[in-house]
């Protein structure tokens, strides 16, 4: 599988202290990546720094589609195809749903004039509760009603690879078993995923490799079918 995002040697700071260290990671075109790992094991950053959150520092490399990204602040990032949807959704609280969605579509506008795959339509479509919800602010939602405006939100930039940041956080699970139906259908479409999650099992139907961090480090990387139990445990307790 052609990789879309290669990932060599990353390093991340903040100050003085070091978030990640050495990690080497590929998500190919069209794939779901799953990356694990207990509070703190730098998930969250690594996002972030892909994103172009986090400074790059020399030595690391993030390519994506080929293009080397240091030096490329995160809205260029997002114009070649790179869309996060931050833990903790990010709602614009005053906004209602269908603005907060528009506000991610002039990142796609170049690569999209040969036409949309994700506009107001299509994420209607997908989430038939943000379509009925649409004129209401974002502020006035429920959690699960956020969630699923961030990652209608995510599309709308017409995503080549969509960066999920704890889907699942604070929700109940039969919400978070109708959002991750609804990534299936993303990924079948061709969007590559980078998926970071606390639940595990969930995570793990929807990807097809794995990798888990503790203390900034890889630990643990494979195909997900092949990962047990017993080598989870082990890799988020070091034991």
């Amino acid at each position: 599988m052609t990789a879309l995002l290669r990932v060599r040697d990353l390093d991340a700071h903040y100050g003085h202290f070091q978030a990640l260290s050495g990690i080497d990671l590929e998500v190919g075109a069209g794939e779901a990546v799953a990356v694990i790992g207990a509070n703190g094991a730098g998930k969250s950053t690594l996002l972030r720094a892909i994103a172009g959150q986090v400074p790059q520092p020399g030595g690391s490399r993030v390519e994506f589609d080929g293009v080397e990204l240091r030096g490329l602040p995160a809205h260029r990032r997002a114009r070649l195809g790179i869309a996060l949807v931050p833990e903790g959704r990010k709602l614009f609280p005053s906004l209602s749903v269908q603005e907060n969605l528009l506000v991610a579509a002039g990142a796609a506008d170049r690569r999209a004039r040969g036409g949309r795959r994700w506009g107001l339509d299509a994420v209607y479509e997908l989430f038939p509760n943000v379509g009925r919800l649409r004129d209401r602010p974002g502020g006035a939602l429920s959690g699960g009603e956020q969630q699923a405006v961030a990652i209608g939100r995510g599309l709308m930039a017409e995503p080549r690879l969509l960066l999920l940041d704890e889907v699942s956080l604070g929700l109940a699970p039969v919400v978070v078993e109708q959002l991750y139906a609804a990534l299936g259908t993303i990924a079948a479409t061709g969007v590559a995923m980078l998926v970071v999650e606390q639940d595990v099992g969930t995570a793990l139907r929807l990807a097809g490799r794995v990798l888990c961090l503790r203390a900034g480090r890889t630990v643990l990387t494979g195909a997900a079918a092949e990962v047990t139990a017993d080598a989870v445990t082990a890799a988020y307790f070091g034991t």
